[in-house]
């Protein structure tokens, strides 16, 4: 079983290097979700390499950066945008009902299914 694992990490692992100089993209994921908090480490000026992705200089390219806050566990609060589905989830004892939210600067492939009565607390303006 430990072979096999080694054998596929292997197949997925890339050689990356950078050079002084060299502009990268730095992984930051989004916080979305209701009634999720942790406690953040310091940030250390070190970054696995994992995190980052080489930058093709390109003229055409026009970034309009969003101000965000970076948290120190690279990560960055949003806010949800709109809801785009509903549905019941039948639990052993009870039934809940959750939504699909859509958050601000993320992909709608990367839809969430939060827990409704816990939307509907924080973010009540998404139900008008």
């Amino acid at each position: 079983m430990q072979s096999r694992q080694k054998s596929y990490a292997d197949n997925r692992r890339k050689d990356l290097s950078f050079e002084v100089g060299d502009h990268v993209f730095l992984k930051v994921s989004p916080l979305t979700g209701v009634r999720r908090s942790i406690r953040l480490p310091g940030l250390h000026n070190m970054f696995h390499v994992s995190q980052l992705k080489k930058y093709q200089p390109d003229l055409s390219h026009m970034i309009k950066l969003e101000e965000i806050e970076i948290q120190k566990k690279l990560t960055y609060q949003t806010e949800p945008n709109h809801i785009v589905d509903a549905k019941e989830k039948q639990l052993r004892n009870k039934v809940i009902q959750l939504v699909k939210v859509i958050w601000k600067g993320i992909a709608s492939g990367d839809a969430t299914w939060e827990i409704e009565n816990q939307m509907r607390k924080e973010y009540p303006q998404l139900f008008f």
